[in-house]
């Protein structure tokens, strides 16, 4: 079975896209923000994720955990 492709969002080249903005965020607050945008699901930021360094990675993830322990102190 062949891969396709359900939108221009899920494009290699538009998830080496969202992966160049993840560089350029600058804190958990940041990530949130691009996260609240409805077109970068989890899955499109995952697989932009898997793009980066694993030090850039490992940053994303202390955000995302920041941004957990934010919600359930809320």
């Amino acid at each position: 079975m062949v891969n396709q492709v359900t939108s221009p969002l899920d494009t290699e080249e538009s998830i080496a896209d969202l992966a160049d903005m993840l560089t350029y965020v600058e804190d958990a607050e940041g990530l949130a923000l691009l996260s609240s945008v409805p077109e970068f699901t989890r899955s499109r930021l995952n697989r932009a994720c898997r793009l980066l360094s694993s030090s850039q990675q490992q940053l994303i993830r202390q955000w995302v955990m920041e941004i957990k322990q934010g919600r359930s102190n809320a």
